[in-house]
C-alpha cells in the first residue's frame, strides 16, 4: 500500500494538477487539457490490458513496477521543458503507461494472500493508505512551486526524484504476485 501511496502522490503532485499548469505556461489553450486528460486515461487502459493478457514469458510484475516509476519519472523530468502539443501528448501517454501498470500489479499484489470473504476490507484498507498520496502529492507540490518563486522545473525535478525512490522501494519490496505467474 506505501508503493501505491507513493504512485498516487506523484500522479496527483503531477499529471492529474500542475502538469496542466505546466502546459498553460507554455501558451497551450485550456482546451487541449482535456485531450492530455484522455491521452493519460488511454494510455492506462492500454497498459491495463497489457498486463491482463499478457503471457508467462513476458516481463516480471518487479520490473513492470520499474518501467512504470521509470515513466512517471520521465514525466517529471522532462515535461517541463517542453513546448507544443505534440510533446505534451507524448509526455501524458507515457504517464498513463506508467501509471496504468504499477496499478493493477499492486492492487493484485494487496489482496492476493487474503481470503476471499476479507477481500473487500483488505481493498478498503489499501485505497485508505494510499488516498494519503492523493492528498499529500499536490500539497507537497505547491510547497515546492512555491518555494521555486512559482517555477516548474525544479519541483517537477523532486517529484522525478521520489519516482526514482519508488523504483528503488519495488526492487527492495517483496512483490508477491510474482509467485503465482
Amino acid at each position: 500500500a506505501g508503493l501505491m501511496a507513493f504512485l498516487q502522490f506523484l500522479v496527483f503532485a503531477t499529471v492529474q494538477s500542475f502538469s496542466a499548469n505546466v502546459a498553460v505556461s507554455t501558451g497551450i489553450a485550456h482546451a487541449y487539457l482535456g485531450i492530455f486528460s484522455a491521452i493519460f486515461t488511454a494510455a492506462g487502459l492500454l497498459a491495463q490490458a497489457y498486463i491482463a493478457k499478457r503471457s508467462e514469458q513476458g516481463p516480471s510484475d518487479r520490473m513492470l513496477l520499474i518501467l512504470g516509476f521509470l515513466a512517471l519519472c520521465a514525466h517529471a523530468v522532462v515535461l517541463p521543458h517542453l513546448q507544443g502539443i505534440i510533446w505534451f501528448g507524448i509526455m501524458y501517454f507515457i504517464a498513463g503507461i506508467g501509471r496504468g501498470l504499477i496499478t493493477p500489479l499492486l492492487m493484485a499484489n494487496a489482496i492476493r494472500r487474503t481470503s476471499p470473504a476479507r477481500r473487500g476490507t483488505a481493498m478498503g484498507t489499501f485505497q485508505s493508505i494510499y488516498s494519503i498520496g492523493m492528498f499529500l502529492g499536490p500539497q507537497f507540490m505547491g510547497i515546492f512551486i512555491k518555494q521555486a518563486d512559482g517555477l516548474y522545473a525544479k519541483p517537477f525535478h523532486i517529484m522525478g526524484i521520489f519516482a526514482l525512490v519508488a523504483v528503488g522501494l519495488s526492487l527492495l519490496l517483496p512483490i508477491s504476485t510474482e509467485e503465482e505467474r
